[in-house]
């Protein structure tokens, strides 16, 4: 098959694929299809992977800020809705990878937290205004 036959082919095997998930006639067992179907009909809260640092919050110790990792684009988020546990980060940006990093001051999130460990959980919205959600556990002393 000629390289210009194939194109078409994919360019209409693609077409097809997104008329199917645009219907709700995809097929679930299709992989592409259930992440292109997911990601278009998003509502309501979603959950992103979080990690905090340090994790181990030691009481009073030296330190600046708490930092979060968040599984989620930066060019995603609305940084002005973030929140830890109820605290507004002061610093927000994009890792190396893009994805979101947040910082919080140590001092509001130790106000919060208390021995042997504390759950917090990180909130936003994207800029379409769909709300996630993300917790992790530190260990506090």
């Amino acid at each position: 098959m000629r390289i210009s036959n194939l194109v078409h082919v994919s360019l209409a095997a693609g077409l097809t694929l997104l008329l199917l998930v645009a219907a709700g006639c995809a097929d679930s067992s299709n992989p592409t299809a259930a992440v292109a179907d997911t990601e278009s009909t998003r509502s309501g809260e979603f959950e992103v992977a979080i990690a905090i640092a340090p994790a181990t919050l030691v009481l009073g110790s030296p330190g600046d800020c708490v930092t979060v990792h968040a599984d989620i684009p930066y060019a995603d988020v609305d940084p002005a809705t973030l929140a830890l546990s109820g605290v507004a980060p002061y610093l927000v940006k994009a890792d190396s990878r893009g994805d979101l990093v947040a910082k919080f001051a140590r001092i509001s999130v130790e106000g919060i937290v208390s021995p042997p460990e504390a759950t917090l959980t990180l909130t936003g919205l994207t800029l379409i205004g769909d709300p996630f959600v993300g917790s992790d556990t530190v260990e506090v002393q």
